[in-house]
């Protein structure tokens, strides 16, 4: 599993995991693989998100409360964007294209403000 993987509870008691599949491997040395096999593991609960500016467009889509609030500015976006070239369908094209964009582009592009940025991820951080 690897470390990245493992997160700690919200009150920092222990570590946990997402469910999944993961490969279990011991040994004196990850050359000296001694005993390896699979573990399904179905979490308690879902591991805790925590969105940055830096996040994805992709990302925030994913999170039912980012969705609901980034959604209606990406439609904006790709509107714009089709409208430019004045083909209707490019916005699906478009839409599809903005989903690898970091957050902090939508500052760098003037759709929001840093502060609406930040208020942005504050609620959907909370949520």
């Amino acid at each position: 599993m690897p470390a990245h993987t493992i997160r700690r509870s919200p009150d920092r008691s222990a570590p946990y995991a997402e469910s999944g599949t993961y490969q279990i491997c011991v040994g004196a040395s990850s050359r000296n693989l001694r005993l390896t096999g699979w573990m399904e593991w179905q979490a308690a609960q879902p591991l805790p998100v925590h969105f940055t500016t830096a996040s994805t467009l992709k990302q925030v889509m994913t999170h039912p409360v980012g969705a609901a609030i980034i959604g209606p500015i990406l439609q904006r976006m790709a509107s714009a964007a089709g409208g430019a070239t004045g083909k209707k369908d490019d916005d699906a094209s478009s839409l599809s294209m903005m989903m690898g964009i970091q957050l902090n582009t939508l500052i760098d592009f003037h759709v929001l403000t840093e502060e609406q940025l930040n208020g942005i991820l504050g609620q959907i951080n909370q949520a």
